[in-house]
């Protein structure tokens, strides 16, 4: 059954040739979940119209695919072996449909958005793989340095992405409110990392998960329910300690630029609330000063308070004789 413990162990060692029970420490059990929402999701978006635009059917013939991807061929030679295997395609274009299906198998394999959904429209912008292998394709794509913004930003909330090319971008929502998008898979990059099979960049998937234990520290114990709640993957809260040569922005390659633009907006942003104002814990040699005005704003307020009580008491007294 899709759901039961014994599927998710076959995917995840058919395509990323890892067991889920030998999770390594510190993190907890894998939780896929979230990958498998992700997955259906997919699914969903490609295989509309009674799937006539894709050649997948089922989780075997993803694995399949997945296998014909990890050795790592180019686009044309991929497709070529495709044609070799046994599909059944009840749609016109078979080309299109081996192109789709290559693209559907790369995004379930690697949680990267590649390529068009055939008819369809998802509001994102993918990759397109053309040219070189898959692993060229991703290693020059996440090396290739950004450029910064250098005008003010404010950053308000986080959204959290299925796409790790999204990882630490930050975007405006229609409210011209800016936030930053976190992958959060952890148990997806675990695995990964872990996988001798893995397409990404030597690097790229041990500096995600610095990225994730920067930002989502282990001792934030209160956020795990938050977590929870919100069908998070756990395990973006049980990354390693970082030590402190590991926090420095010269240990980071491939999100660098990023961490600066997110660092940028984060020291930018301003409390919004007096909640805010009282957690934010960036100014604390600024905020003290005005705890202590504010203590003795009260304290005079009290004290003046109470010498008016005095003083009409005074008077009634003057009044009233016993």
């Amino acid at each position: 059954m899709p759901n039961s413990t014994e599927f998710r162990r076959d995917i995840a060692l058919r395509l990323w040739d890892f067991d889920i029970d030998e999770t390594p420490l510190p993190y907890g059990l894998l939780n896929l979940d979230a990958y498998f929402r992700y997955q259906t999701q997919q699914a969903d978006l490609f295989m509309h119209d009674t799937g006539q635009h894709v050649l997948v059917r089922t989780h075997q013939h993803v694995i399949e695919i997945s296998q014909i991807l990890k050795d790592d061929l180019d686009r044309t030679q991929a497709q070529q072996r495709m044609r070799l295997q046994n599909f059944q395609n009840k749609g016109q274009d078979q080309d299109k449909a081996c192109n789709a299906s290559l693209d559907l198998v790369i995004r379930l394999l690697l949680m990267v958005e590649i390529g068009n959904i055939p008819n369809g429209f998802s509001g994102n912008t993918p990759l397109v793989w053309n040219q070189g292998t898959l692993s060229q394709f991703l290693s020059t794509h996440f090396t290739q340095k950004t450029t910064s913004s250098q005008e003010r930003v404010r950053l308000g909330r986080i959204r959290w992405t299925n796409n790790l090319v999204d990882h630490l971008r930050l975007f405006d929502d229609e409210e011209d409110e800016m936030g930053v998008n976190i992958f959060h898979h952890a148990s997806f990059l675990i695995m990964q990392q872990k996988s001798a099979a893995s397409l990404f960049p030597r690097g790229l998937i041990e500096e995600t998960l610095r990225t994730l234990a920067l930002l989502f520290p282990r001792s934030d114990k209160a956020a795990m329910t938050w977590y929870k709640t919100n069908h998070l993957d756990l395990n973006i809260c049980r990354c390693p300690h970082l030590r402190a040569e590991d926090r420095q922005i010269d240990r980071f390659d491939f999100w660098r630029e990023r961490l600066i633009l997110l660092k940028q907006a984060f020291d930018e942003a301003e409390p919004n609330s007096w909640s805010q104002w009282w957690h934010d814990k960036r100014r604390g040699v600024h905020r003290y000063p005005l705890l202590l005005e504010a203590a003795a704003l009260l304290l005079t307020l009290i004290l003046g308070l109470f010498q008016v009580i005095l003083g009409a008491m005074q008077v009634y007294k003057a009044f009233r004789p016993p």
